[in-house]
């Protein structure tokens, strides 16, 4: 009876597996990707003073994505590589009163979470 129920559980993983590759495959987080890219203003932050914004380490890019995508008034988001910890900085400014800073350490991505919302890879 283990051995069934270690099957499926192998099955349904390979299958879960193999639907998420054929739709990056298929373009879809390509996609998602580059229009990211486009929106990334890299060597900038928005000034502290025009936005209300917390921070939250993370390990990447993408979780900070998925955080302003899980936060209903992120307008931004300001993402710092460092190490030994990332941070994501999210930004509840309108997009008409944004002021940036030059920052070499910075990268600032002008995608809302209703942006965001729109362009996400269906998996």
């Amino acid at each position: 009876m283990g051995h069934v129920k270690m099957a499926c559980f192998i099955s349904c993983y390979i299958l879960t597996w193999l639907r998420m590759y054929r739709s990056c495959s298929e373009g879809e987080f390509a996609e998602f990707e580059k229009i990211v890219l486009m929106q990334t203003l890299k060597g900038h932050r928005l000034a502290a003073k025009e936005a209300d914004f917390f921070d939250h380490d993370v390990f990447s890019k993408l979780q900070c994505l998925d955080l302003c995508l899980r936060t209903e008034d992120c307008a931004s988001v300001d993402f710092k590589e460092t190490c030994p910890r990332n941070i994501c900085r999210i930004n509840r400014a309108t997009k008409n009163r944004m002021r940036f800073l030059e920052d070499e350490n910075w990268s600032h991505l002008n995608i809302s979470a209703q942006d965001l919302g729109q362009v996400s890879p269906k998996i």
